[in-house]
């Protein structure tokens, strides 16, 4: 009853919490998170998964880039095609216009620096396009330790470039129709064997590169990963130009500084990079099945 009202109280709203702060420290926060999850996971990755992470370690051209095949067959071009991947190898038939200026140059050597990335299917499909631009094309499956182009079509390699280099065999009898298309020819591997580098040093192969030149337009060979073996700095000499491969989730960005070192060394001058299996919104997460194990497995029957 003694008590007296000095000031009335004054009605100001609510004092906390303070909901426009909070709101500005919730997006302030709500974009600083998943940008800095991205920006460490991009930091922390150790496999290419775009152009600026080749564009830093190299000055090689890249020629093309090749989408994802969603198809599981490995021969991803028929006629009168129009899918997105028919369009990307038509685009990199195009380039190599500018790659092979001068009519003696027809001899397209195709490698990577491990397998699984793609040389096989790259050179099979880009064959193809070339073939179906009405050129003769030849097809070489010189990978003589782990041929894969004569399983993708499905044909016979028990007699092929390494019967005819020992002596074995004539050019007539390794040159076999593809049965794509009546442009297309291609030489096997033939029997896998116990030096294949040797192979690739004798006078016969030069012979065999000298007389192809004069009845096809183009020639592509596929050769083993030229991060595993030689086999491919052995046939550089032949070779008018080189298409490396670089498999985007799969390809480590160390394994760049093969092509570099190759390129700025002068042993692979002509050298120009080719991204396969791109899918623009995977993202920074990739799922492949493939094992990590990147040996190459020799198995030598030969004969």
């Amino acid at each position: 009853a003694d008590a007296n009202v000095i000031d009335s109280a004054i009605t100001t709203g609510i004092v906390l919490p303070n909901h426009s702060r909070i709101l500005m420290m919730s997006l302030v926060f709500g974009l600083l998170i998943p940008f800095g999850i991205i920006f460490l996971r991009r930091a922390l990755n150790i496999r290419v998964i775009s152009k600026s992470d080749i564009a830093h370690v190299t000055s090689i051209p890249i020629i093309g880039e090749i989408g994802n095949n969603q198809n599981s067959e490995s021969i991803a071009i028929k006629k009168n095609s129009r899918t997105h991947i028919s369009e990307q190898f038509r685009a990199l038939r195009t380039n190599l216009q500018y790659l092979l200026i001068d009519k003696k140059d027809k001899v397209l050597m195709i490698t990577s620096s491990m397998s699984g990335e793609g040389k096989s299917f790259i050179a099979v499909n880009l064959s193809i396009i070339l073939a179906m631009s009405g050129k003769k094309v030849l097809l070489m499956e010189l990978d003589l330790r782990k041929p894969k182009i004569s399983k993708i079509l499905g044909i016979d390699n028990s007699v092929g470039f390494s019967n005819y280099a020992i002596g074995k065999s004539t050019l007539n009898e390794i040159i076999i129709p593809s049965n794509i298309d009546p442009n297309l020819f291609i030489i096997p591997s033939g029997p896998i064997p116990p030096n294949p580098s040797e192979l690739l040093l004798l006078q016969r192969t030069e012979e065999l590169f000298q007389l192809l030149r004069e009845k096809f337009d183009y020639i592509i060979f596929d050769t083993s990963p030229v991060g595993l073996v030689t086999d491919a700095q052995l046939l550089n000499r032949y070779t008018d130009t080189t298409l490396y491969i670089v498999r985007q989730g799969l390809s480590y960005k160390q394994q760049l500084n093969i092509p570099n070192e190759l390129y700025e060394s002068g042993k692979m001058p002509k050298l120009s990079i080719v991204i396969n299996d791109v899918v623009a919104n995977r993202g920074f997460a990739y799922g492949y099945g493939y094992e990590e194990g990147y040996g190459y497995g020799y198995g030598y029957g030969y004969g």
